[in-house]
């Protein structure tokens, strides 16, 4: 079956845990978007084409996300990759997928990608906080999430639609990602005020040094309940400082993930400068499962 296939090579080439795992093969693999060679009736190279939406001003266009690029140890320097990113490209176009994103597990493989047609293409920074004796407001209340909150998808989805160029996720994904901080010791805190609407969301997790914390995605309101955020992460973990990124404003920014543009009339027909949104460093894409 090329989905055992695929979960044994998986196991082979990547270090993750059992929990996550199960999680990604029971919730997000799907066997059509799966792309494999095999070699004497075994799965020796694979990868996932994810189907996602990006919102590009105010456009919405459906991308896939690559993840999972694997290579059986035994195979590698014998342009397994080479072959498997070439059916990538021809099965995106046979779906007509005008875009193809990804995130490079290692520094080193922007210029594997690069050599594929993929270019820089999401920024974010990478900022630090240090706890203060801030008193949080009166109006303002931080706790941990609840399971069955439902307010809590559509504000993320809001706030993510309020950004000029960005990968959405629908509130299955949504759902995943929580179950994923739950596996990985995080937890989602969330902001709200006086009439319990809810004004700000961090996902939280602790840094493997066990020094800090890392919040890979948060989004607020106002720059006073960011602060507040952020403080009250350093006091969930009894840490001083918090890491967390955000979309990059001013100052240096650093590529987090890549993509290539499987079809060019798709955005010159919706008028959409997709050349200029990378350039810019506009586009996001964070909460990636792979």
């Amino acid at each position: 079956m090329k989905r055992q296939g695929t979960e044994e090579l998986w196991r082979v080439c990547f270090g993750d845990t059992e929990e996550f795992i199960r999680l990604f093969f029971d919730n997000v693999y799907q066997n059509d978007s799966t792309l494999v060679i095999e070699k004497q009736g075994r799965i020796v190279a694979a990868l996932q084409l994810l189907p996602y939406t990006m919102l590009l001003e105010d456009k919405e266009v459906p991308i896939s996300y690559i993840c999972g690029v694997s290579t059986l140890p035994a195979e590698r320097g014998k342009g397994m990759m080479r072959q498997l990113m070439g059916m990538a490209d021809n099965e995106l176009k046979r779906r007509n997928i005008p875009l193809a994103t990804l995130i490079p597990a290692e520094p080193w493989l922007f210029d594997i990608y690069r050599k594929y047609g993929y270019q820089e293409a999401f920024f974010y920074q990478r900022s630090s906080y240090t706890a203060s004796a801030l008193s949080t407001e009166s109006n303002l209340h931080i706790s941990v999430a609840t399971e069955t909150d439902a307010r809590l998808f559509p504000f993320l989805d809001q706030k993510l639609r309020e950004r000029k160029a960005c990968v959405l996720h629908s509130e299955t994904d949504f759902e995943i990602i929580r179950q994923d901080l739950d596996i990985s010791g995080g937890k989602l805190l969330i902001a709200t005020n006086e009439n319990n609407e809810i004004v700000g969301m961090a996902f939280t997790l602790p840094e493997e040094e066990g020094h800090s914390v890392f919040i890979p995605e948060f989004v607020y309101n106002n720059d006073s309940i960011k602060e507040e955020l952020l403080n009250a992460t350093a006091k969930q973990y009894n840490q001083a400082t918090v890491n967390y990124l955000t979309p990059p404003n001013t100052g240096k920014a650093f590529p987090k993930g890549m993509a290539k543009i499987i079809d060019a009339d798709y955005f010159k027909k919706r008028d959409i400068d997709i050349q200029a949104l990378f350039s810019d460093k506009n586009a996001g894409m964070t909460l990636m499962l792979d």
